[in-house]
């Protein structure tokens, strides 16, 4: 189980940076300008401007890992050499039926 951890945080992790890092580019300066004239310090510029700004960013975090989830389970790929190491009970209790 800790190498499945391990291989979906490494696959995922440079997506989200990525896709992060464009969400905080496309904030045009001006915003943080504006709120710093405005006395806004640090935080309340964070919270106030940069984090409803970057929703629409975290929606799409949140839907595409979703999305390929669905197309490549992870536990089929990572086990090869040990037999059932991560089957699920589910595929455990669905196999038997398909036999007939």
């Amino acid at each position: 189980m800790p190498a499945i951890i391990l291989v979906t945080v490494w696959r995922f992790a440079p997506y989200f940076m990525v896709v992060f890092l464009a969400g905080l580019l496309a904030i045009p300066p001006e915003y943080y300008e504006a709120a710093e004239i405005d006395g806004a310090d640090v935080l309340r510029r964070f919270r106030h401007l940069t984090l409803p700004l970057l929703m629409p960013v975290d929606v799409l975090r949140r839907v595409v890992p979703r999305s390929l989830r669905a197309l490549f389970l992870m536990p089929y790929i990572i086990t090869g050499a040990v037999r059932n190491a991560t089957r699920f009970l589910s595929c455990s209790s669905t196999r038997p039926a398909s036999r007939t």
